[in-house]
């Protein structure tokens, strides 16, 4: 995924990332969309605000706060990917 994070960065044009790795929806942007090999669908920045109610770029926040089993985050106990999000929209508040 950092290769393909620095093809995206250092690079002009349109992208369709190919992939189900959801690390990779912090690079979501207007002209950066993914295309989930699980799913078969196309996932757009606009699809993405709309499902987490949150930006792109906020994606590694949720990572750091939920955790990610394949780059061995551990996260908060108890708090998914949903409960990050809300947190991060001051929705949940963590004690």
């Amino acid at each position: 995924d950092d290769l393909i994070a620095s093809i995206v960065k250092h690079n002009t044009g349109d992208f369709i990332i190919v992939s189900a790795d959801s690390d990779l929806y912090q690079l979501l942007s207007a002209n950066v969309s993914m295309y989930n090999i699980k799913t078969k669908k196309i996932y757009s920045s606009k699809d993405f605000q709309e499902e987490y109610e949150i930006y792109p770029y906020q994606w590694a926040q949720v990572k750091e706060i939920a955790g990610c089993n394949s780059d061995g985050v551990p996260g908060v106990k108890g708090v998914g990917e949903k409960g990050a999000c809300q947190f991060i929209n001051n929705k949940l508040k963590i004690i």
